[in-house]
């Protein structure tokens, strides 16, 4: 593993490779054509481009420390915590807006658009009428029954909005803050931070912050069962691949620096790190704990606020 682009240090310079910085880069999607990777730099409220070949960095939507919910073409845009995106086709990208909505930028263009939701709270409906998330922070794409599953943090619920079209269901979670296995809106939540979806979109995963655990969602049934995770804080092997993906993201998180893995020939996605690449991720047992701290004091308000 090396270290792609960003030098350490909290910022949001435009540069190429170390050269450039990040500040809290918490999710990153490659294009369609494997030539760009879209970064959400979280705490300064804008989406990066990152040139592939290169490791050209530049701002391609928002301004660097400006957060709002603008509708606007790139540095004109405003953003709120961006997060978790993806693309569903090869434009726009859909991007998580932690204390907005759900935003769609174009690719090329970075023309930014709430795509759905209005306001804070909960409600389902269609695109800008009457839809609300709180906090959605990670959505997966469901290609053979065209939909988003979107990680709806702060309702404890996952939340699904067809593409295109936008309307708004709530098939997971009954909004009870709680680590309970079942079918639908049976199933209880904490904390849903993140989501992924299988290669043939029949099983969802979506991993929970302050619950520790992985969940498992048969997308036919909408039956939720507990895959990872007794519940209790730690590691039990940090040769297992999740657990390096962990540390990986951990190290990204605090070091504000992307690392780089090695595509696959058959996916554009990147790879999990092998247990031998994990093992030199040098991520400090300092930055474990004040990981562990932040996710403790910011369970009910999202994370890593602090480090606006």
């Amino acid at each position: 593993m090396t270290t792609y682009t960003g030098s350490g240090t909290a910022a949001s310079t435009d540069s190429t490779g170390t050269a450039a910085t990040h500040k809290t880069p918490v999710a990153l999607t490659v294009d369609t054509t494997n030539t760009n990777m879209y970064c959400s730099d979280y705490s300064s409220h804008v989406l990066r481009l990152i040139v592939l070949s290169s490791a050209a960095v530049t701002t391609f939507a928002g301004t660097a420390g400006s957060k709002a919910a603008t509708d606007a073409t790139g540095a004109a845009a405003r953003f709120r915590y961006p997060r978790g995106s993806l693309f569903a086709t090869t434009t726009p990208l859909y991007i998580c807006d932690e204390n907005n909505h759900m935003r769609a930028v174009t690719t090329p263009g970075a023309v930014v658009d709430t795509w759905a939701g209005t306001s804070s709270g909960f409600a389902d409906g269609t695109g800008t009428t009457g839809v609300q998330f709180n906090q959605p922070h990670d959505l997966a794409f469901d290609a053979t029954n065209p939909a988003m599953f979107i990680a709806d943090n702060n309702n404890d619920r996952i939340r699904k909005a067809t593409v295109p079209g936008a309307v708004v269901t709530s098939p997971l979670g009954s909004g009870t803050r709680a680590v309970l296995d079942g079918v639908g809106t049976s199933a209880q939540f904490q904390n849903v931070e993140s989501i992924t979806i299988d290669s043939s979109s029949t099983v969802l995963f979506v991993g929970e912050r302050t619950a520790h655990k992985v969940r498992r969602i048969v997308i036919a049934s909408l039956t939720v069962t507990t895959v990872i995770g007794s519940g209790t804080v730690g590691m039990t092997s940090s040769s297992d691949p999740l657990t390096a993906l962990v540390l990986a993201l951990i190290s990204t998180k605090y070091t504000h620096t992307a690392p780089r893995f090695s595509p696959t020939t058959s996916s554009r996605h990147t790879r999990l790190p092998t247990a031998q690449e994990a093992g030199g991720l040098r991520v400090q047992q300092q930055q474990r704990r004040r990981a562990l701290h932040h996710t403790a004091a910011r369970r009910e308000q999202g994370v890593w606020k602090d480090m606006d």
